[in-house]
């Protein structure tokens, strides 16, 4: 029987003549890919049963999922799936009682006439319910404080104590939200007039006094846990007073309410008696995309309402983002990936790459390009380098010993600009698996067609190969090296 051996392949080279092309290249390769040094079939996927798969945001169908992400809980997975495009970030509280993810994005989520705002979802073990809970805060209303002169209270002038309040809300999954504006105090003779009334002017009294705070209205409590208002079990409400020190002032815990925690609440307010200094809180963007875990206990993201800006939490704080924390680049965002400590910020022009261990402390480098990053939905990681497709091919921004941190085009060699130009690059939905990018186009042709790359990394510099599998939205379990998509025909199975 005849055969052909074929001792090393490198793949397709369409941008060559096939006159012109060199040994162990190819006009053609289908469904096949390198394998242990050989060519072999490319597998056929094995479809996905018994499985869980939440249709979130009103989807009807998994064929017509943008986004999908696979969430682990314990030896079990299941599946969430988005109409549009969103983000998943993990949950990053050790021991803790939840499944805790983040979604951003395309959420669905409404807040505060606001819609796609950041949502956690939680699970707890052995539970089927997930909760999706609205990540943004408004802060509390400024807290009314009056000396409580019921038992007959006579003040020492000599010992007067000057300071003020502020409160805040923590949620049932112990996020906080930032601090209410200072407190309204009341004093007898309010400027001089001869009356009672609640000023500005400092609140005054002796050590062990107590206060008594006036409760909230219905309209001004918080929200939480998407539509449904506060109050709601375990909510907690916080009183904070001022402490001036040497040099500063700063605001230290007075006390935590969680029985009817908006209501009218008398409290003694004792110096030994202070405790943690309050944490300075802003509160996540209600518009924050792309929110992604960096090592060392923060996350970074961006928004729609400020382009350019690459943004950062509190470390061990995935709700507060400190104006601070931001960071400023030339080029509009497209899409962020991160990798060990380091951000790779995708734009509309040239890469950067924002580097640190701290949030406070990071540093911006613009790579050499332009390489603009023209499809979100591309963005991937291969080992500690970043991909993604562009106008000219798909880029790779990696760090080596000579070069430094570079943007190569994998595909330059593969492809003219016009060849690549037909798959309709913006179509493109990439991931890495088994030490290949897998990527899906849709033509701009009359009829949708649909295509396939397969771009070999790990068995020889870059190998090339067309499959005709279809997807409409794919995701990767790192901890498995298992590549889900789902078919974009009909019957949108997962595979």
């Amino acid at each position: 029987m005849a055969a052909i051996k074929i001792d090393t392949f490198g793949g397709i080279q369409p941008r060559l003549h096939p006159s012109l092309l060199e040994d162990g290249m190819a006009v053609e390769a289908h469904n096949c890919r390198l394998k242990n040094g050989k060519l072999v079939p490319l597998k056929m996927p094995h479809r996905l049963d018994g499985k869980t798969v939440n249709l979130e945001n009103n989807l009807s169908q998994i064929s017509d999922a943008k986004s999908l992400f696979v969430w682990k809980h314990d030896d079990d997975i299941e599946f969430i799936a988005f109409p549009g495009i969103a983000y998943i970030a993990e949950g990053n509280i050790a021991d803790d009682e939840y499944d805790r993810i983040f979604i951003t994005g395309d959420t669905g989520s409404e807040w505060d006439g606001k819609t796609n705002v950041p949502v956690a979802y939680l699970k707890k073990d052995g539970s089927n319910k997930i909760i999706r809970h609205i990540l943004p805060k408004k802060p509390l209303p400024r807290p009314y404080a009056k000396l409580n002169t019921e038992n007959g209270i006579v003040q020492d002038p000599s010992n007067i104590r000057y300071t003020f309040f502020i409160q805040t809300w923590v949620d049932p999954f112990g996020y906080e939200s930032g601090a209410s504006e200072t407190s309204l105090n009341w004093h007898n003779d309010a400027e001089g007039l001869g009356k009672g009334a609640y000023t500005k002017d400092d609140f005054e009294y002796n050590d062990g006094d107590t206060v008594n705070f006036l409760g909230l209205s219905d309209n001004e409590i918080p929200e939480g846990g998407g539509t449904q208002k506060s109050p709601t079990e375990g909510y907690k409400r916080r009183i904070y007073k001022v402490v001036a020190g040497v040099e500063t002032e700063s605001f230290k815990f007075v006390a935590e309410f969680d029985a009817d925690p908006w209501g009218p609440k008398t409290v003694r307010i004792k110096d030994e008696d202070v405790g943690e200094t309050m944490p300075e809180i802003e509160s996540i963007p209600y518009d924050l995309r792309n929110m992604a875990y960096v090592p060392g206990g923060y996350y970074t993201g961006f928004s729609p309402s400020n382009p350019k800006t690459v943004m950062f939490s509190d470390i061990g704080n995935p709700t507060s983002w400190p104006i601070a924390y931001r960071y400023d680049l030339r080029d509009n965002i497209i899409a962020l990936a991160v990798s060990t400590n380091t951000v790779f910020a995708l734009t509309d022009g040239f890469p950067c790459v924002v580097t640190g261990t701290a949030p406070e402390s990071m540093t911006v480098t613009m790579l050499a390009g332009p390489a603009a990053c023209v499809s979100r939905r591309s963005v991937c990681l291969y080992k500690n380098a970043v991909c993604y497709a562009s106008n000219v091919g798909i880029c790779m921004i990696s760090t080596g010993a000579d070069a430094g941190t570079s943007v190569n085009n994998l595909t330059d060699k593969i492809f003219t600009k016009e060849q690549w130009q037909a798959f309709n690059p913006s179509s493109c939905l990439m991931a890495q698996y088994d030490g290949a990018l897998f990527c899906f186009f849709t033509l701009n042709d009359e009829n949708k067609t649909r295509k396939g790359l397969v771009i070999d990394l790990l068995e020889s510099k870059c190998a090339v190969f067309t499959h005709d599998e279809q997807s409409s939205c794919l995701c990767v379990d790192n901890a498995t090296d298992e590549l889900y998509f789902v078919r974009s025909a009909d019957e949108g199975e997962v595979m």
